[in-house]
This record gives C-alpha cells, structure tokens and sequence, in this order.
C-alpha cells in the first residue's frame, strides 16, 4: 500500500506528506514526523500506521483527539482514500494507492502494444498475415474487398526484406542544410565573416 496525508484546509493546502516508512507520527515533539504549530495538538498526538493492504489512524492520548470524518476516534481506527483526519486545526486527507491494482491499469500500456509477448518492433509482420494459396486467375482486389498485399503475404515478406536491404539516404540540400545547423559551424562561419570586413 502507498499511502500519503494531502493538506485539506489552510495556508499549505494541497501539500502532500508522503509516508516512507510503515509508521507517521504527528505532534510537537523532536522525534515526530509531521510538527504542526499549535497548542491544540499534543507532543505526541497521533500515528497514522501502513500496513501491506491498509491504512489506520491511532490516538496517543491526545488532549485534543484526534478526528477521522468529524468523529473523535478512541481506538485505532481504519481509514480510507479520501478520508480526512483532524489533528487540532490540521486537516490531512488521505490518499491511498495499492500498488497492485495500479500495475495493472492504465499505467501498464504494454500489453496494448506488443503481439506474442514479443517487443514492438521484434517480430516478423508476416507472421500475422494469413498464408493463402496463389491462384491461377487472382480476383482483382476491387472484387475482394481487399488489396494485392493482403492476398499475397509472400510478396509482402519480400518486399519489407528489400527495404530493409537498402537504406535510405538524405538528399543533398538536406545533408547540406544538416551541416549547416551545427553550432560550431555556424560559429566559425560567422568569425570568418567578421574579420573578412574588418
């Protein structure tokens, strides 16, 4: 579980706390991660504790309490995204993210990109085409609803191997205007012209 605390109210709302370790505390004490100014909140408040699939929120026996949703809780209490939990003014909402689901979700986009679990790139296109048999009189592909290519994947093995065979080059004004884009070429040239008009 990767939880943070993102300030609800206030001054610095919107700033997020992350929780790095398994344990948060909060009060005004040296030894407490997050410190609020106030009197309202106790040297060692409360601890906000993560566990592999959950969040809880524990009173240490504030003064003041400590609130998730508006109740003053009394025992550790379970909380959820989009809680909010009050330690004196402070208002923390709580943001949780299970690792797992997230892997699988948009974020892994991968899968939408690859065939055969192979890279994109890697595999021979082929292999996705389906091998027909030539035909003595081929049906001209206005008749098929197709094209040559898709008719004749032999033809198209070929003719990606041929591509493949000669590679391309820049015409010559490009590869010109290429050199010319260089910024130490455009230095030395603009040097030259300079002491050319003195």
């Amino acid at each position: 579980m990767i939880a943070k605390l993102i300030v609800a109210s206030g001054k610095s709302a919107g700033r997020s706390i992350a929780i790095k370790r398994n344990r948060l505390l909060i009060g005004r004490a040296e030894e407490c991660d997050v410190r609020p100014l106030s009197e309202d909140v106790s040297r060692r408040h409360c601890e906000v504790l993560v566990g592999p699939a959950e969040v809880w929120v524990a009173d240490l026996g504030s003064r003041n309490g400590t609130f998730v949703n508006g109740e003053r809780i009394s025992e550790k209490t379970k909380v959820v995204d989009g809680d909010i939990v009050r330690v004196g003014a402070l208002e923390l909402k709580v943001s949780c993210v299970d690792p797992a689901a997230k892997a699988g979700t948009e974020d892994d986009v991968s899968r939408w990109l690859v065939a055969d679990e192979k890279p994109a790139g890697m595999f021979d296109t082929t292999q996705t085409l389906p091998l027909q048999p030539a035909t003595e009189n081929p049906k001209p592909p206005a008749a098929t609803g197709g094209s040559a290519i898709t008719r004749n994947p032999v033809a198209v093995g070929e003719a990606l191997k041929a591509a493949k065979s000669e590679p391309g080059s820049l015409p010559a004004a490009a590869a010109a205007k290429k050199k010319a884009d260089s910024s130490r070429d455009a230095a030395a040239e603009a040097l030259k012209k300079f002491f050319e008009n003195r």
